[in-house]
């Protein structure tokens, strides 16, 4: 039986009023196959699971956790980049993309997106698992709104974010044969866009900060209600 290489509860991390995040409510994983066994996480399976990978990742096949209980939104991030992994050629390849860029590019680019998600994770009835492929990048930019939103302490942001290269090696194992990194690919290119440091998610941070009204007030322009924010806090922090 396999098992998610990078899942964990984004539960009890410190808010800047000196709360914490529930527990149960909010997870981040890779992407789920079928026939993995539960990850031993608290109220698993999910009520609801957003899939924030690229179509032609999953070609429409059905999710592994959809079911009775379980309602799966899929929210495609990143299409131009899983396009053009394998063509070396394209103005800008792979091998020449920064992680930090990738990043601060996906705020302005997906930004309609992103505020569903959140949306998403504020009205649902249940815990939410949040995922892409490694559950690194789109996954780890959609968390750190959510988190930021709702006031989470940038350093607890970063460190979560980090926590996710002790894992890759065992996530980039179960990624081998697929789309992102198919039969004969050669690695060494792309290797870089399979850490996890600090100052790309960094930069993320630098740049919801940089607005006037910081974060929520990012989001607030990106076109995530008040209430809504004030749903998602609620729903996130105890």
């Amino acid at each position: 039986m396999t098992e998610l290489a990078n899942a964990r509860d984004l539960g009890g991390l410190p808010t800047a009023d000196g709360r914490t995040t529930r527990a149960g409510v909010l997870y981040r994983s890779d992407a789920p196959h079928e026939g993995d066994g539960g990850p031993g996480l608290p109220n698993w399976p999910p009520a609801l699971v957003i899939d924030l990978r690229a179509t032609a990742e999953h070609s429409g096949a059905a999710h592994p956790l959809a079911g009775p209980d379980t309602s799966v939104r899929r929210i495609p991030l990143l299409e131009a980049v899983v396009a053009d992994l394998n063509e070396p050629s394209t103005p800008v390849s792979p091998a020449a993309k920064d992680l930090a860029a990738v990043y601060v590019g996906m705020l302005k680019a997906s930004a309609a997106e992103f505020v569903e998600v959140l949306r998403l994770i504020a009205v649902a009835e249940g815990p939410v698992l949040v995922h892409c492929a490694a559950g690194k990048d789109r996954t780890g930019v959609a968390v750190a709104l959510a988190l930021s939103a709702v006031g989470v302490d940038r350093e607890a942001i970063v460190a979560d974010y980090v926590r996710t290269q002790a894992n890759m090696e065992a996530v980039i194992s179960r990624m081998m044969g697929g789309v992102l990194l198919p039969e004969g690919m050669d690695f060494e290119p792309v290797r870089h866009l399979f850490e996890a440091p600090a100052r790309a998610m960094e930069a993320v941070l630098d740049r919801l900060q940089a607005h006037p009204d910081g974060p929520r007030g990012w989001l607030d322009e990106q076109g995530l209600s008040p209430s809504t924010l004030d749903r998602l806090t609620t729903r996130l922090v105890g």
